[in-house]
């Protein structure tokens, strides 16, 4: 694998293989082969090296081996579901890809999971972040929304209890549905509310209900719903 020193080297001055450029506080990488951009992480509001800190920001507290869609190099990365950054390991430190729709799908080779960059509302917002595919179909797609919350340091109100230490913790997952329309809304967990989604595939949907046992939490379930949806 070339590594990415070939990209980060040439700081000073410019060479065959890239450039620098900076603008504020971000930074961009430029390279013949490989042209991924990176920012410094500057967001994030605590101390990765604190071992006072309970859990993990990531999904996986290792990095894993993946790639950028159209893009041929691999990386050691991994997903900030605390901040929704994908983090790469480079010979710089770490960096946080770009979000932008060059870099939008992210594939990752040790888990064979794929990370989309999607437009999508949630608790009536718009957002731009990363989701996670669950079930690719004609015309449909399931994604998964992955959270991991900062509940900072709490001390003991009394000397009875205990202080309560900073913690990631990983919160429940959400799903999505993008539809024909490429719209991306929230996957309702309630079976009616799915049905209504769906009114001209509506019999079909509640006849797979009686004759399947379906929760609509469990990936593997929702897998085998899209293939009718």
């Amino acid at each position: 694998m070339k590594k990415l020193v070939s990209i980060l080297i040439p700081l000073i001055s410019v060479g065959i293989f890239g450039q620098y450029v900076e603008v504020g506080q971000a930074k961009t990488y430029s390279d013949k082969v490989m042209d991924l951009k990176f920012r410094d992480l500057q967001r994030i509001t605590y101390n990765p090296a604190d071992k006072s800190v309970k859990g993990t920001p990531y999904i996986y507290p290792d990095y894993v081996l993946g790639m950028v869609e159209g893009f041929p190099e691999t990386y050691k990365m991994r997903y900030n579901a605390h901040l929704d950054e994908v983090i790469f390991n480079t010979d710089d430190g770490d960096m946080a890809l770009l979000k932008e729709s060059l870099y939008s799908t992210v594939h990752f080779k040790s888990t064979k999971e794929t990370l989309k960059l999607v437009n999508y509302v949630y608790e009536n917002k718009e957002v731009l972040g990363y989701l996670f595919v669950v079930a690719d179909t004609a015309g449909l797609t399931i994604f998964r929304k992955s959270t991991i919350a900062f509940l900072p340091f709490v001390p003991a109100a009394n000397s009875y209890y205990p202080d309560s230490p900073a913690t990631f913790r990983r919160l429940g997952n959400i799903y999505f549905i993008k539809n024909q329309n490429s719209q991306i809304e929230q996957l309702p967990s309630n079976k009616n509310k799915l049905i209504a989604m769906f009114p001209e595939k509506k019999e079909a949907i509640k006849q797979y209900f009686k004759k399947n046992k379906v929760n609509l939490s469990e990936e593997k379930d929702l897998k085998k719903l899209s293939e009718i949806l």
